[in-house]
Order: structure tokens, then sequence, then C-alpha cells
């Protein structure tokens, strides 16, 4: 309770600032006026809109699960080897799913990545590890050839209409994953922001945030060029 207490508290002063900034002393006191009579979970909203990432960052209290699938997990169709969850501090948990199995392998990329390194991160370059990406479908889905993880790859980055090459999409993953981050936190009043990806920023959540459970482990070996 503490830490969202400063969390507003930080958010209300940084609003402020901005409004002030923004529209001058006499509009943003009204505007002020009015961000302070909304309830919290509005507050928060605006707070994950316009504040910066990394502020955000600093107060997170949930944490990315990457565990391995139970029997029954893996016995439904379409399902991973990995199951990634949401984990509140009150140890309220859901699963964190997307439309598609390219968006669960694209974001497992960015939590392997985040939880090997510290620090300002770059966005993944892509191009560059085709072959991390492919060994890494392969390894979370069975029964994934070398073909079928290649074509995936290759969607990602590019795609040919009318025989012109066009953007892939890329944009359309990162847009699944921002969504099903949203979905499973929406109820855990915590800012997902910090835990997504753009094609600008890496994530800043910090990686004790990020928990690789024993089954998942091996996940980690993976490397990056």
């Amino acid at each position: 309770m503490e830490r969202i207490k400063t969390f507003i508290g930080e958010s209300n002063k940084q609003a402020a600032d901005m409004m002030k900034e923004l529209y001058g002393i006499n509009i943003s006191r009204a505007m002020k006026f009015l961000y302070d009579n909304v309830s919290r979970e509005v507050q928060v909203r605006f707070v994950n809109t316009y504040l910066n990432t990394n502020t955000l960052a600093c107060f997170v209290n949930s944490s990315i699960v990457v565990r391995g699938a139970t029997a029954e997990e893996k016995g439904s169709r379409h399902s991973a080897n990995f199951v990634i969850t949401v984990t509140g501090s009150n140890g309220e948990t859901h699963p964190l799913k997307f439309a598609s199995k390219v968006s669960t392998v694209y974001y497992l990329m960015y939590l392997i990545s985040r939880k090997q390194q510290t620090g300002k991160l770059q966005p993944i370059d892509l191009a560059r590890n085709k072959s991390m990406f492919m060994e890494l479908y392969q390894a979370t889905y069975d029964n994934v050839s070398y073909t079928q993880a290649h074509e995936q790859f290759q969607r990602l980055l590019y795609r040919v209409v009318n025989g012109n090459i066009r953007a892939g999409y890329k944009a359309q993953v990162e847009c699944d994953i921002r969504h099903g981050l949203s979905m499973a936190f929406a109820s855990l009043r915590d800012a997902p922001i910090p835990y997504g990806m753009s094609k600008q920023s890496h994530l800043t959540v910090n990686p004790d945030r990020i928990i690789f459970e024993k089954e998942a482990m091996p996940l980690l070996y993976f490397e990056f060029d």
C-alpha cells in the first residue's frame, strides 16, 4: 500500500508539472482539480499513458513468471511447452495469452534478453537473431519443422504484396503482446507498460521481476547476436 501511495504521489506531482508546462498555471489548476477528483484507476490510466516507462518501472509490484507447461496444458491444442503468467504482489495470478504463437516466442526473446542483462537495453535486432528466433520457436512448440520456423521468421520481417516487398507483421505481433499484457494486468492495478516493448524500446522492468522457474531455466542459455 505504501508503494501505491508513493506511486500516486509521484504521479500527482509529475501530472501537475506537465499540465502547468503545457497549458499554463490557470488551466493546469483546473485540470489538476479534475485529476484529483477522479478514481485511482483513472489516475493510474493517465500515468500509464503519459509517464516515462523507466519511472513506471520503479513502482511496479507484479512479476512475469515463465514455467514449464503441465501435462494437461501440453495436451491442449496448439499449447506451448512453456506458460507465461503475471503474478501480483498479493499472489493473484493471471495467464498471459496471445493470439499468435509467434507473439509468445517473440515475447520470450525479450524476457530472456532482459533477464540476461541489466541497464538500458536497445530493442532486439530481429534480423541479426534469426537463429535465436527459430531455435526458440522449435523449443517452445513441439513438431515445428525448420521450414515452418523459417517461414514465421520471414513473415515477421517482410511480406510480398503484388510483387512488392512490404513490412512484415512485427508491429501486429507487438500490438498483440501489448493487448495480452493489458488484459492480464487489468485486475492487478499495476502498470503493464514496463513489461512491454515497442519499435523504439526494450522492456524497462527490473530483471528481478522476471522469474524463470526450474523447467524454463534452460531458456536463459539461448544466445543473442
